[in-house]
């Protein structure tokens, strides 16, 4: 049995259609609605709070022609603790790591979700929000502190072909580790440092 064809667009070609911003106490969250409740709601009642707390920043993937939420994503600093099988894995071109080093900076993203209308019409949108934090990264938060990986925690209980949409788009999952839920599959991408 062969897989139907892919007819949505490729988002990655079409970046120039869509801007990112800041959620704010003035943004207009109520017309996103994602597949899955849960983040929707969060996105609705949740996301500024953590924000005005200082605990989480969330970001609004918008379509410019129409203004309309296309996507949105919470990130926040997190480590990633280097055991031996991580250090094997993922550091094994860094011979200079001194033995004292037990953690790596990353960037965790605490939620990631797409409008439903929006996953219908396009593909690639977990990779595109990667390469939007990417640069964000690139630009704004590694001049303030070194950030080696994005992190994300797999919701495989909801979605038992997320882990392999995430692995698509560059991530794999981190050896040895828990998820911070039960349910989860703790994942992660290098991005920068990996020359």
């Amino acid at each position: 049995m062969t897989n139907p064809i892919d007819t949505r667009i490729d988002i990655l070609e079409h970046a120039d259609r869509f801007s990112v911003e800041k959620l704010t106490e003035r943004s207009d969250v109520s017309s996103f609605s994602c597949e899955y409740r849960n983040f929707t709601d969060f996105l609705k009642s949740n996301a500024f709070d953590l924000d005005r707390c200082g605990i989480a920043t969330t970001y609004l993937i918008k379509e410019i022609a129409t203004q309309k939420i296309c996507a949105f994503y919470t990130i926040l600093p997190g480590t990633v603790k280097i055991n031996r099988a991580t250090k094997q894995s993922f550091f094994s071109d860094k011979q200079d790591i001194p033995p004292i080093v037990d953690i790596a900076g990353t960037v965790h993203i605490h939620h990631l979700a797409a409008d439903k209308d929006f996953s219908a019409q396009y593909k690639h949108i977990i990779r595109f929000i990667t390469n939007i934090l990417k640069h964000q990264i690139i630009t704004k938060i590694d001049e303030h502190m070194h950030v080696s990986y994005i992190t994300l925690d797999a919701d495989i209980d909801t979605d038992e072909d997320l882990v392999e949409k995430y692995e698509h788009s560059g991530f794999t999952e981190i050896p040895n580790m828990q998820g911070e839920d039960e349910g989860t599959l703790p994942l992660m991408i290098t991005f920068i440092y990996d020359n």
